[in-house]
């Protein structure tokens, strides 16, 4: 524990985060009393909206590293449960392997490294516990484990795969007066999800997809060996150039098969007990839900997805663990179980000290934060629902999000640091505003236009634009890239004819910093074709050309210049 914590403050020092958390820190700068128990993208949360809620109230947006201590805390209690759990199972020295494992766990980095682990592995936490205290057979222990499922379900919904679990093994007890232990929080969960979430109107709350039910063997399969190549540190991509999906691989397939046909023998023969029957419960419980809701409002890989890798690695050890418990444990089995242990070990501190994206998880949703919050200052912020919104649920509001401290980068954050941020806040924006190249539209007309080779306009190879947007021409064809936090103009805005006027509208916001357009290379013209004019309404209908050397304009448009070619500034 003491490792994992060193590990976690010293390379998640610059961690931040992630869209999640966004959408709860902006939830809770609102939340009132009745909002605790509303569905959170169809979960119950109502403990992480209070835990985020106190730690917000004390430390503010600015200590990340207290967020990161509750998932740790976390990560311990899970721990902590499930080696109480398995030393009844295998010896102690067997027992205690997993647990390191999970206590040091970074393929699964959002959860480990992140304040976002809070909420799955708390759950998860309290799930093994229940199953702990309810192997107790004492009335003490079915009153604790009836409080952890109730914490457990309150925090998220993979909790409510271990009420399933404790409610199969209370059917397979000779006692079966016992299940109201698990029977109680899952009707009050069905009576919750069928009056509360059902009827919401939440836009990320699409529900479950039953017809995905279909693909649960496969999505089964692939979880498991997905989970065992991530246990064992076998998933790592060293050509940084793989899906994210690690059950693809050939290592995830073969351990799902190797553990498969293994738990096929144990059963053939017999020494598979009511123990087994309770944790293939769980898995398949949580598999399920995982399933259900794929694909219902945002794209994911599947399985061998980094979300789902803490509670699927859980659930397969859980397995393991009744597979093993026959076992005759010797010296050299308990030195092979180490041995991997170690290894796997290593490899995990290896692949935490080599993550690539343990910061850009961070990186792109405060990029997102600073497109959104400049959006809501326009005069007609676009809907959220034309936001292409990827690292940030849409759910965040930047008001409430703000109100323990701005949550974005800042535009004095862009001009210093990577570019890769700059740009996607500038594809945010025009992806937002749909900002391109418009015809010019009756009724407007160019004014101090300049050419984009001026010192004026020019900022090195970049055209600079007026705060609202511009009318642009140019004597040859171009096709132009838009820019304005990154070092570099990366936004097609579309091609401008030779001797066309088009127009673009630039929203104005509170941001300082100015659009600019570069030419894209293998374009026939260059900057130096290119003017940039401002525009206004036409004063008369009998308004002069701005661009006096080009053709006169037939008389019916005399009030527009989309289809007068200027000369010249």
């Amino acid at each position: 524990m003491a490792l994992s914590a060193v590990l976690v403050f010293g390379f998640g020092r610059r961690a931040y985060f992630s869209g999640d958390e966004l959408s709860i820190v902006s939830l809770v700068g609102r939340l009132e009393p009745s909002e605790l128990f509303e569905p959170y993208v169809g979960h119950l949360v109502p403990i992480p909206l209070l835990a985020y809620r106190a730690v917000l109230d004390v430390f503010g947006t600015g200590e990340y590293f207290a967020f990161q201590a509750m998932t740790l805390l976390a990560i311990f209690l899970l721990a902590w449960f499930l080696f109480l759990w398995a030393k009844e199972r295998v010896p102690a020295w067997v027992a205690v392997a997993p647990c390191l494992l999970l206590t040091i766990f970074p393929q699964d980095i959002l959860h480990y490294l992140a304040g976002n682990g809070f909420t799955i592995v708390f759950a998860l936490a309290c799930g093994v516990g229940a199953l702990y205290a309810f192997d107790r057979r004492t009335a003490l222990g079915d009153v604790a484990a009836f409080i952890l499922l109730v914490l457990g379900m309150m925090t998220y919904t993979v909790a409510v795969a271990f009420a399933i679990g404790v409610l199969v093994a209370a059917l397979l007890d000779r006692d079966r007066r016992r299940a109201w232990v698990a029977g109680l929080p899952l009707i009050a969960y069905a009576i919750w999800r069928l009056t509360v979430a059902s009827a919401s109107t939440e836009i990320e709350d699409t529900g479950p997809d039953f017809v995905n039910l279909l693909l649960l063997p496969a999505w089964t399969f692939q979880s498991i060996g997905g989970s065992l190549a991530a246990l064992f540190g076998l998933d790592f991509d060293f050509s940084g150039l793989a899906a994210e999906d690690g059950a693809a691989t050939f290592a995830a397939a073969s351990l799902a098969v190797v553990f498969l046909g293994y738990g096929g023998v144990v059963v053939a023969r017999g020494r598979a007990g009511s123990g087994l029957v309770v944790v293939a419960a769980i898995a398949l419980a949580l598999f399920a839900s995982q399933t259900l809701v794929w694909g219902t409002f945002e794209a994911r890989p599947g399985p061998g997805e980094d979300r789902y890798l803490y509670p699927g690695v859980l659930a397969v050890v859980l397995i393991g663990l009744e597979l093993v418990r026959q076992v005759g444990w010797d010296r050299i089995k308990v030195g092979a179980v180490w041995l991997v242990t170690i290894l796997s070990l290593v490899g995990a501190i290896g692949i935490l000290a080599t993550s690539r994206n343990r910061e850009s998880l961070a990186g792109k949703a405060r990029a997102e934060v600073l497109g959104v919050t400049l959006l809501a200052s326009t005069e007609e912020p676009p809907k959220v629902a034309d936001q292409p919104r990827d690292a940030i649920r849409k759910s965040f509001d930047p008001e409430d999000g703000s109100r323990f401290g701005y949550l974005g980068f800042t535009e004095a954050d862009l001009a210093g640091g990577d570019s890769e941020w700059g740009e996607t806040v500038d594809a945010f924006l025009a992806g937002s505003l749909r900002l391109k190249l418009r015809p010019v539209p009756d009724g407007v007309v160019a004014w101090r236009c300049r050419p984009a080779s001026g010192p004026v306009v020019t900022d090195g190879d970049r055209a600079l634009l007026p705060v609202r947007g511009a009318i642009l021409y140019s004597e040859r064809p171009l096709e132009l890239l838009l820019g304005r936090y990154g070092e570099t103009a990366t936004v097609p805005v579309g091609p401008l004819g030779a001797r066309r006027a088009a127009t673009i509208r630039l929203p104005r916001d509170d941001g300082r910093k100015r659009w600019f357009l570069s030419v894209a290379g293998g374009s026939p013209g260059t900057l130096a074709d290119l003017t940039v004019c401002r525009y206004r309404p036409a004063p008369s209908p009998a308004v002069s050309s701005p661009f006096p050397k080009g053709p006169p304009r037939p008389p019916d448009q005399a009030r527009s210049v989309a289809s007068a070619p200027p000369g010249g500034p």
